[in-house]
């Protein structure tokens, strides 16, 4: 009996190092247990935003985030080790399953999200069996997430998968990387088109001068009847009048 108890010491000592020495995520209490509820997914997820190939977030309005999961994040250790795999996730609703999802960021799951439509970006997660998921809201990875709503979010009628939800910040042109098309130019204004210049009025026909008086004359001076009557041709000579008349 006391061989017997100081062997099962030894087997003890043994089993205590290895839990010790194996660390928290691969240890025997954190092995294949699977993570069914939002409140033990939690500590297992991750998400980020995706960059296009000129380094943006957005390409757009739209926003890609990716989930994929590790052995802990900042809510904690997970669950279940890295060694196996989660049943599977999608992107929700109605999204393909990745089956056996391995941890890890190889092993992503995406959606993309038009940020003029829709500021949520959703993914359905399956592991284990259960019928509530509970209920989770918080900061993973820096990201504002959520979790409840037990139901069908992927691809295969299963009715035990948990959302997730992430907000996102909504993408603008001017965040995007796109450059703002130009402001089209106003028309430039075409200038009023000068006034006539005023006819010049034609200068009134001069009044034509009267005939200028004849200078003085003895003839007319002297007989300007008698000379008419008797049919007489007067002519001025000098200070005299020489007149030629037709005698009766």
């Amino acid at each position: 009996l006391v061989r017997s108890r100081g062997l099962g010491d030894v087997y003890k000592r043994q089993y205590q190092r290895r839990v010790r020495d194996l660390g928290a995520e691969d240890s025997l209490f954190f092995t294949r247990a699977p993570v069914t509820t939002c409140s033990t997914q939690k500590s297992c997820l991750n998400f980020f935003l995706q960059k296009n190939a000129q380094g943006n977030i957005c390409t757009g309005t739209n926003q890609t985030v990716c989930m994929y999961w590790t052995g802990s994040n900042t809510n904690g250790v997970c669950a279940k080790s890295t060694k196996y795999t989660i049943s599977h996730a999608c992107p929700a609703p109605g999204g393909a399953k990745t089956d056996s999802w391995a941890s890890g960021n190889t092993s992503l799951v995406c959606t993309t999200v038009d940020t003029t439509k829709s500021s949520t970006a959703f993914f359905g997660v399956k592991d284990g069996n259960t019928n509530d998921c509970g209920s989770w809201s918080g900061k993973i990875s820096g990201y504002n997430a959520s979790c409840g709503y037990i139901g069908n979010w992927c691809t295969g009628g299963q009715t035990t998968e948990c959302r997730w939800s992430v907000s996102l910040t909504p993408c603008s042109v001017a965040t995007s990387g796109v450059g703002t098309t130009g402001t089209t130019g106003t028309t430039k204004t075409t200038g009023t088109t000068g006034t006539t210049g005023l006819v010049t009025s034609t200068g009134t026909t001069g009044t034509t001068g009267s005939t200028g008086t004849t200078g003085w004359s003895p003839c007319a001076e002297i007989f300007p009847t008698e000379a008419s009557k008797q049919g007489c041709t007067c002519s001025d000579w000098g200070d005299y009048c020489q007149c030629d008349c037709t005698c009766c």
